[in-house]
């Protein structure tokens, strides 16, 4: 899975996403600012080009109209 076609397919669904570290559920980003305003496409972009190795997180709750149970 390449995250970055992902991510953009989450956008589109109007989830929140967050581009984390390799191999981790750690937020590259501010993870409070994607509680409150979605990335655009083209942050989400740039985000990825200046970590192509990033994984893919999603904001769950309200932002997203997602809930999980861990």
């Amino acid at each position: 899975m390449q995250p970055l076609p992902e991510a953009l397919k989450a956008i589109g669904r109007g989830w929140s996403v967050i581009p984390t570290k390799p191999r981790s559920k750690t937020p590259l980003g501010s993870w409070k600012a994607r509680q409150r305003t979605r990335a655009t496409n083209e942050e989400t972009e740039a985000a990825f080009q200046t970590n192509p190795s990033a994984g893919l997180g999603f904001v769950t709750g309200e932002i997203s109209g997602l809930v999980v149970v861990d």
